[in-house]
């Protein structure tokens, strides 16, 4: 996995922290630190929150929230045996699918926020055309296979150190809004754009970013996204210059490290 991943962590709130985590701790293995007004998630001796949660209430929008948050896991065998103990102890599956570059599993945790944990496939087998953008598509997983591979492997059901959060998949009511947004001022490519929905990236990944306007579930009401950070050498720089002179940025509370995109979410940035 790369060292400079763009992703750094998601805040995310949530009406009851006991009932999440016997989500994400309980049943997806992560590590909890109570930082006072929030609680940290980290990948098994990582030392590296990257889901804080909060129990509070949440201005919802009917347009704009979360669709799902990605937690991407090093390899097959360890997703092949997390989907085997969910399948034992969760009700709440959406589905599974075959990206092409990647396999996933899809669930919504007790606040209704959709997650997706999955593993990427080999980069050497992604087709890329002359654009750039990265083929993908929804195809149906062969589950028996993935459990057999992580029940082979006998790997630790749960998710493991180098864990990290792959993608985030937002609802916006403008997706050509946010791609002009995402590549103008945050500097990242267009990779797809499928039924309406725009996938985004730094560098040669398949999306760190995807937005689509979809009839999708939200979230409980009060609960969702309150905002992701990303972190990127140079970008805090870039982002000032390119976005305050073209008045597409909002400086949040006069501060220049928290921003929003242009369907309202908010977007902090670290060095």
């Amino acid at each position: 996995m790369e060292t400079s991943w763009p992703l750094d962590h998601i805040h995310l709130v949530v009406k009851d922290v006991d009932s999440s985590l016997q989500f994400y701790r309980d049943i997806l293995g992560f590590e909890i630190e109570d930082l006072g007004d929030s609680i940290c998630l980290s990948p098994p001796t990582s030392n590296k929150c990257i889901i804080y949660l909060d129990q509070d209430v949440l201005h919802t929008d009917k347009e704009n929230y979360i669709y799902h948050l990605a937690i991407l896991v090093p390899n097959r065998a360890v997703l092949g045996s997390i989907l085997e103990k969910i399948l034992k102890i969760w009700d709440r599956i959406e589905g599974y699918a075959d990206h092409l570059v990647s396999e996933a599993i899809y669930l919504r945790d007790p606040d209704g926020i959709g997650v997706e944990i999955y593993s990427d496939r080999d980069r050497r087998a992604w087709i890329i055309d002359g654009k750039g953008f990265i083929a993908m598509d929804t195809l149906p997983l062969d589950i028996e296979d993935l459990i057999l591979h992580g029940r082979r492997s006998r790997v630790e059901p749960r998710v493991t150190h180098d864990t990290i959060l792959g993608h985030i998949h937002l609802r916006g009511s403008s997706p050509e809004a946010a791609e002009r947004f995402y590549t103008e001022v945050l500097g990242m490519k267009i990779k797809g754009i499928w039924f309406e929905a725009r996938f985004l990236a730094y560098e040669d990944y398949h999306h760190h970013i995807a937005v689509n306007n979809w009839p999708i579930p939200r979230p409980i009401d009060g609960s969702g996204l309150r905002s992701f950070a990303l972190r990127r050498k140079g970008l805090l720089e870039s982002v000032i210059s390119k976005g305050v002179s073209r008045k597409t940025v909002e400086l949040v509370c006069g501060a220049p490290t928290a921003i929003r995109d242009p369907n309202g979410f908010l977007i902090e940035i670290m060095e």
